[in-house]
C-alpha cells in the first residue's frame, strides 16, 4: 500500500482529476485525514461498483479541501502522465508537484497552496515576544503558519527552478534544506533575541556546500518581502572573481545587473578594492562586499492566488544576473 502525502490545500477537483489519470484499477482504498482533519466517505473499487476509475475518484474527493494522507489499493508510478513526486524514503511521497503538459482538467493542473496572512501575523507577534517561553508556548502554531506552508511551496517550486537551471537545489526537508532557521545564531551578536523576525528560503547551487556560490532567495516579513538573487557575503577569493568578470564584460553585467524591476542590495567597500582601476567606470559595483538582487514583494501579493507564478516570474527575471555570478565563480548554470 503506498502513503501519498500532501502538504498544503488542494482543490478536490485537482485531487480527483490527478488520480483519475492513473492506471485503471487504481483507486483509494481509504481516504483519511490524520492530524486531526475530517475523515472523508470511503470508497469501492470500481469492479465492484461497475464504475470506472475517473467516477469512483469523483465520488470520494468532492468533499475534500485539505488532504494530508490518502492510502491507495496498489503502488503507481504518476511520472508517465507528465507528474513528479518527490520520494523521500521508503513508500512515501511527500509534496505534488506538476510539470508543464499535464493535460488534465483540459489544461495544467497545479496543486494549490497558499501562504496565509497568518505566517504575518505570527511573525509580528514573534518581533513583540522574541524569548524561548512565547515560542515554545506558540511552537505548533509556528509549524502550522510558517514552516509547514513553507515547505509546501519549496516543493511546489522545484520543478519551475529545474528550468531555470538544473544546478540549483530546493529542498523541502525540515533541515538542512533550503528553508532557513527561525533560531539566530547570537555568539557573536549583542543582539541575544533568540529568534529571526522574518521566515526565508534559499535555493543555492548544488555545489554551494564545497565553494561560495549564488542562489535565489524568498524574504518574508511583516516589513518587508523580496525574491532575491545573487550571493551574500562571499570570501576574498570569490569577490575577486567577481570584480573580474565585470571588468572583463562591462556590457554583459550592465545588461544583467540593471533591470527594471532589479535593485542591487548589500554592503560595499568605502575606497576602490586592492588591484582594480579607481577610475573605472563601474567602481561603485567593484566595490560592492554583497552582490545580491532584489525585486520587492507585498505582503499582499505573497498571500494572494498566483503567488507561485509571481515568484517564478521574478527568478527569471533574476536568472540573468545569477547566471552572470554563478559562471564568474567557475561554477555551471
Amino acid at each position: 500500500m503506498v502513503r501519498f502525502e500532501v502538504d498544503g490545500y488542494c482543490e478536490a477537483d485537482v485531487i480527483a482529476a490527478l488520480l483519475s489519470r492513473c492506471d485503471p484499477g487504481v483507486v483509494p482504498g481509504n481516504a483519511q485525514y490524520l492530524r486531526g482533519f475530517k475523515q472523508s466517505s470511503g470508497t469501492t473499487p470500481p469492479e465492484q461498483t461497475g464504475e470506472g476509475s475517473e467516477g469512483a475518484l469523483h465520488s470520494v474527493f468532492t468533499e475534500v479541501t485539505d488532504i494530508r494522507h490518502l492510502e491507495f489499493w496498489n503502488p503507481f508510478d504518476l511520472d508517465h502522465h507528465g507528474l513528479r513526486f518527490t520520494r523521500r524514503g521508503g513508500s512515501n511521497l511527500r509534496g505534488l508537484s506538476l510539470r508543464q503538459g499535464g493535460g488534465l482538467l483540459g489544461g495544467s493542473v497545479k496543486a494549490k497552496f497558499m501562504i496565509k496572512p497568518a505566517l504575518f501575523l505570527f511573525l509580528e507577534e514573534l518581533k513583540a515576544n522574541n524569548s524561548r517561553e512565547w515560542f515554545a508556548e506558540n511552537k505548533k502554531r509556528y509549524e502550522a503558519e510558517v514552516r509547514e506552508p513553507l515547505l509546501s511551496f519549496v516543493e511546489a517550486f522545484a520543478p519551475y527552478l529545474e528550468t531555470i537551471s538544473p544546478y540549483f537545489l530546493a529542498l523541502s526537508t525540515k533541515s538542512g534544506g533550503s528553508m532557513f532557521r527561525i533560531h539566530r545564531d547570537v555568539r557573536f551578536s549583542k543582539d541575544k533575541t533568540p529568534y529571526k523576525t522574518n521566515a526565508a528560503l534559499h535555493f543555492r547551487h548544488e555545489n554551494g556546500k564545497d565553494a561560495h556560490t549564488p542562489g535565489f532567495y524568498l524574504s518574508l516579513s511583516p516589513q518587508e518581502c523580496f525574491c532575491g538573487g545573487g550571493i551574500w557575503r562571499p570570501d576574498s577569493a570569490t569577490l575577486r572573481a567577481i570584480r573580474e568578470a565585470i571588468v572583463k564584460d562591462p556590457q554583459r553585467w550592465e545588461e544583467v545587473s540593471r533591470g527594471p524591476d532589479l535593485t542591487l542590495a548589500g554592503e560595499s567597500l568605502k575606497r576602490p578594492p586592492r588591484g582594480f582601476d579607481a577610475k573605472d567606470p563601474w567602481l561603485e559595483d567593484l566595490k560592492r562586499k554583497d552582490h545580491v538582487a532584489v525585486i520587492k514583494l507585498t505582503s499582499q501579493e505573497v498571500t494572494a492566488k498566483g503567488f507561485l507564478e509571481r515568484y517564478v516570474e521574478s527568478c527569471q527575471k533574476l536568472a540573468p544576473y545569477v547566471e552572470f555570478l554563478t559562471r564568474a565563480v567557475g561554477q555551471p548554470f
